[in-house]
């Protein structure tokens, strides 16, 4: 049950960052990443979260010192170490 249940919060959190791209509201994006990131990692899909969050991430050209953007970041630091135990164990 609670593997359906993160599936679908998973595909809200898809579906969400398809309209804020398509609306080209790239800083819900990030938000979206970000949120979707920590569910990923709390699947234990932490590749999968770093990819997105990194990819979101590489289209700011300005604003990176945004709370949002430096948060991110941090994140994906975060993310990149804990991808990198996980895969030495």
């Amino acid at each position: 049950h609670r593997r359906g249940t993160l599936d679908a919060a998973e595909s809200v959190f898809s579906t969400a960052r398809d309209w804020a791209d398509r609306q080209g509201a790239l800083s819900w994006s990030l938000r979206i990443a970000a949120s979707a990131a920590r569910l990923r990692q709390d699947m234990g899909r932490s590749e999968a979260a770093h990819s997105e969050l990194a990819a979101v991430l590489d289209r700011f050209t300005e604003g990176k010192d945004s709370g949002d953007h430096v948060a991110a970041r941090a994140m994906l630091g975060h993310l990149f170490d804990f991808s990198r135990k996980q895969s030495r164990q």
